[in-house]
């Protein structure tokens, strides 16, 4: 229906070492939140997807370390009404690992061009991801005993599907630096966005950088 707002079910995927974090996010955001059980955060990812409404038209899943811009969700729904495809959509591009040099360039280019969106290959980060309602069930039934680390297992898929992932520009999402709770991933510097900024208003303009 013409003029209907997007409906977007919002869920914050959450550790208990981080409860304050994750209540005040979900309170922010207006979310529910699904706590790890085992330490495992495909397992709570998962969870988290499970628990999207399946009339929504969005579902999405932040991290308990996602800081949001003011008044996400509004800006959420305004870049929504932009987005050039339905199909995963990363509210944050990182400047450290695993892609940080594209990242990098992409951003420029973003910026050079007055583009919103940046076209990636794969999901390379994780803290604030969207996926279209109708694509959830899929999505979890691919991934379900696969290995794969929780963006990459969402990346893949769509890329399986040939759906690029976007990447809001700027990203609404930053990053806590705080310690990472997952084995493995200690910091290699600053864990923020190489840009988190609002827009006055959306296009569906995209740019490409080789490497992303």
């Amino acid at each position: 229906m013409e003029g209907a707002v997007i409906d977007v079910d919002t869920v914050v995927m959450a550790h208990p070492q981080r409860e304050w974090r994750a209540r005040a996010l979900a309170a922010e955001v207006g979310a529910r939140v699904v706590w790890d059980q085992r330490n495992d955060e495909w397992d709570t990812g998962a969870r988290a997807w499970r628990s999207i409404r399946p009339d929504a038209d969005w579902g999405l899943v932040l991290q308990d370390d996602a800081v949001p811009v003011p008044d996400l969700m509004r800006h959420v729904r305004a870049a929504l009404e932009s987005v050039p495809t339905e199909t995963c959509v990363s509210l944050y591009m990182g400047r450290v690992r695993p892609r940080e040099g594209a990242a990098l360039k992409a951003a420029g280019a973003a910026e050079r061009q007055g583009a919103s969106w940046i076209r990636g290959a794969m999901l390379y980060w994780g803290p604030a991801v969207l996926v279209p309602g109708a694509c959830i069930p899929g999505l979890l039934e691919w991934a379900e005993g696969r290995t794969e680390a929780y963006d990459r297992r969402i990346g893949k898929w769509f890329h399986d599907q040939a759906k690029p992932v976007l990447y809001t520009f700027p990203s609404l999402v930053d990053h806590a630096d705080s310690p990472s709770l997952i084995p493995g991933h200690d910091r290699d510097g600053p864990r923020h966005a190489v840009h988190c900024a609002v827009r006055d208003y959306w296009t569906t303009d995209v740019v490409r950088t080789p490497g992303l």
